[in-house]
């Protein structure tokens, strides 16, 4: 079976009661509404990311919703994530759960706190907290 890791920006329709009812609590205090990360964000935290081994990888075709960036050791994909440009949910995840966390960890902090699921369920919440100001 395939899994499918997708990552959701909270925002204010998470207070609903039946996103409560699905999560089983409300959103703690220190969530941050925010935004989805950029292409390019995605790249540079993939790149910042790289386990001892593995290599970062961007493909593309000329369709231009067929983008994919991996970490691969050559053999195998540690993760990857695919731009599938659908609304509110534009990249699909699949790999490594726990590096998914990581590299959502490693986003711009303005991108907030995401809503992390597998295959629809296993909720978590992230925060990005990158600070890009120098």
């Amino acid at each position: 079976m395939s899994v499918t890791h997708l990552i959701t920006p909270c925002d204010e329709n998470f207070e609903s009661d039946d996103f409560f009812e699905w999560f089983g609590q409300s959103l703690p205090d220190d969530v941050h509404y925010g935004r989805q990360p950029t292409w390019n964000e995605l790249i540079e935290a993939f790149e910042r990311n790289v386990p001892v081994g593995y290599v970062t990888r961007l493909e593309a075709s000329r369709n231009p919703t067929a983008l994919k960036i991996a970490l691969s050791d050559g053999s195998n994909y540690l993760l990857y994530v695919e731009y599938i440009n659908l609304p509110n949910v534009p990249y699909s995840f699949r790999g490594d759960r726990a590096h998914l966390n990581q590299i959502v960890e490693d986003l711009p902090e303005e991108c907030g706190t995401f809503l992390v699921t597998t295959n629809g369920e296993h909720p978590e919440l992230i925060t990005a907290t990158r600070n890009n100001s120098s």
